[in-house]
């Protein structure tokens, strides 16, 4: 008998209190939660918009930088051109040079002459250009394996 007047009371005192609360019963709180949720989502779009956003900032800035490099590297070979006045250099010494200066294309340049003394040019060009990722990078990597054929007169008139 105590036990059925205890559960009643229980009940009665917990329907009172939710009419007392009007509203703000279960259901608010499911409606509230689901409102949250939906913003946390919305913020994890955004977050995911502006991640996007500067990673392809920084890829654009690391193709600027390396279009930088290589313009660097074609006035550095007018250099070695200019210093050795006439000499036939060969693509390897050539690329050697390059690969003893610092920068975002050494280890480019390094593996780009593994390639080159196996014999593998078309794999040395393929490295290049995918390192790089630009347009100029393929033609620099493609002029660098064809400076064998250059003659040295031609490349100090250019």
């Amino acid at each position: 008998m105590q036990i059925i007047v205890y559960t009643l009371t229980a009940g009665l005192l917990t329907c009172g209190v939710m009419m007392a609360r009007g509203r703000q019963g279960v259901v608010r709180l499911h409606s509230r939660n689901a409102m949250l949720l939906g913003r946390r989502a919305g913020d994890r779009v955004k977050s995911n918009v502006k991640k996007l956003k500067f990673s392809e900032w920084r890829k654009k800035r690391r193709g600027e930088r390396i279009d930088k490099e290589i313009y660097d590297s074609i006035s550095f070979l007018r250099n070695i051109i200019a210093i050795e006045s006439g000499r036939r250099t060969g693509a390897d010494h050539v690329i050697e040079q390059l690969s003893q200066r610092e920068g975002l294309l050494q280890p480019i340049y390094m593996k780009m002459l593994r390639f080159l003394r196996l014999g593998k040019l078309e794999e040395a060009v393929k490295v290049f250009s995918d390192g790089t990722g630009t347009g100029i990078g393929f033609e620099f990597g493609g002029l660098l394996l064809k400076w064998d054929a250059l003659d040295p007169a031609e490349l100090t008139e250019n």
